[in-house]
């Protein structure tokens, strides 16, 4: 990998060479100044003075109550293996199960009061067999999407 890098290198400064020597010439030149010994060419004055430094825009962070695509995909597998898997045991499970499942969608999403719904739901006997988590995020989203429109 190193030869491809070192290729790649010299094949740029080849065309560079070619195009623009006098451009090259003076990158060049201290190099050459090091290696003869001599010291260093004093660099021409700026053109124009520097501008003065100012920090780019802070990018618009997404908001973490607004969850995205890719989190919502992620929370409906979540809910939808844990309906699965926690639905056909019934009331056999502990709800320690229900509430860890609980703090994972609500570590995707953020804590949303569907998924507190839904995890005393899952705590009520009897009402655990239907799929609340599954129902809990399908209402997530759509509340996201109604913000969004």
């Amino acid at each position: 990998m190193a030869w491809d890098i070192l290729g790649w290198t010299l094949l740029t400064l080849t065309f560079v060479a070619l195009a623009r020597p006098s451009w090259l010439a003076a990158r060049l030149r201290p190099l050459r100044d090091l290696i003869r010994g001599e010291p260093p060419a004093p660099l021409p004055p700026p053109a124009h003075p520097p501008a003065p430094y100012s920090a780019p825009p802070p990018a618009p962070a997404p908001r973490p109550d607004q969850p995205d695509r890719f989190r919502l995909l992620i929370a409906f597998l979540v809910a939808g293996a844990a309906d699965t898997v926690l639905a056909p045991v019934g009331e056999a499970m502990p709800v320690v199960f229900d509430l860890g499942v609980a703090a994972v969608l609500a570590g995707i999403l953020g804590l949303k009061p569907p998924i507190m719904l839904a995890l005393v739901a899952e705590a009520i006997p009897g009402v655990g067999l239907f799929p609340s988590w599954l129902a809990a995020v399908a209402a997530v989203a759509a509340s996201e999407r109604k913000q969004l429109t």
